[in-house]
């Protein structure tokens, strides 16, 4: 109506107006769930939250839940440890989910559980190292692969283990997005999962920074090329450090150079100079002798003549 004509272009009309027509998403819509992409994959997010909700009214079930399109992820984690807890008389402080890996493909049969036992979930990102699909377990990753998307896994309802020094399983953490600096973290913070180890201890993993995330609040194409970037900058860095290390080596050695052209010049200059004046020593000396000797003979003049 606004675009029509028909009525009035307020201040907030203006401001998504503004954002839409520069590709970004309005601050009114992040209201919605939190999101840092642009408006294309913005939409193309909204499409699939929108499709997944349709699906699980026709059916009344999902068999692979998409923590990404629900608006509230916690509560719907946390309902689901409730009714485990309530099915087997359990303290709800007590439960936890446990990381199973299904397969490296999304294509795969699901098994159909109860919810209250666990939920089969889609698209989890693992930032810091990569899962071991043989092994069941963590494993280190290089540098330029530092983000791996999960296809499916199973998150079982499991008892927390009383004793704390566990080192075969790390307590990771999931958050809405990987990316920290989004929310505050007590928001951004979801459950604990536990994940096997394999050969390092739970404490390296966490001092790495290993996490699990939903999804990603920014658009896929940066995501991806993050660890680019973060390889091209150390390629920079190196380039510029071995450049600032040229340089300073040709500096010096123009200091070097410098400093011996100017001893050198001193020093023609100065026996130059003990020449001149060794020249102007001997002539000088030479007029006094012409000038006694013509004194000498002017008294002999006068001698004469008396």
């Amino acid at each position: 109506l606004p675009l029509k004509g028909e009525t009035s272009i307020n201040k907030k009309i203006y401001e998504i107006i503004k954002y839409l027509s520069d590709g970004l998403v309005p601050r009114s819509w992040r209201t919605f769930y939190i999101s840092k992409k642009k408006i294309v994959h913005f939409f193309e997010d909204l499409n699939e939250r929108v499709n997944q909700l349709n699906e699980w009214s026709s059916t009344g079930f999902l068999q692979k839940h998409w923590l990404g399109g629900f608006c509230n992820p916690r509560s719907f984690l946390k309902y689901i440890l409730y009714e485990h807890s309530k099915k087997n008389e359990i303290n709800y402080e007590l439960v936890t989910f446990e990381f199973i890996s299904v397969c490296k493909s999304d294509e795969i049969k699901i098994k159909n559980t109860s919810i209250d036992e666990g939920i089969y979930v889609k698209k989890l990102i693992l930032q810091g190292a990569k899962w071991d699909y043989i092994s069941q377990s963590l494993i280190e990753t290089d540098n330029n692969n530092l983000f791996s998307i999960i296809p499916i896994v199973y998150l079982k309802v499991v008892l927390k283990k009383k004793n704390k020094d566990d080192n075969d399983t790390y307590s990771c953490p999931l958050y809405i997005c990987q990316e920290k600096n989004v929310v505050d973290i007590k928001d951004n913070y979801l459950i604990k999962v536990r994940l096997r180890t394999g050969s390092k201890n739970p404490t390296e993993w966490g001092k790495m920074g290993v996490r699990l995330s939903r999804s990603s609040c920014r658009s896929r194409s940066s995501c991806r090329s993050r660890s680019s970037r973060r390889s091209r900058r150390s390629r920079r860095s190196r380039r510029s450090r071995s450049s600032r290390r040229s340089r300073r080596s040709r500096r010096s050695r123009r200091s070097r150079s410098s400093r011996s052209s100017r001893r050198s010049r001193r020093s023609r200059r100065s026996r130059s100079s003990r020449s001149s004046r060794r020249s102007r020593r001997s002539r000088s000396s030479r007029s006094c002798c012409i000038f006694n000797t013509l004194a000498h003979m002017t008294n002999a003049k006068e001698l004469t003549s008396f």
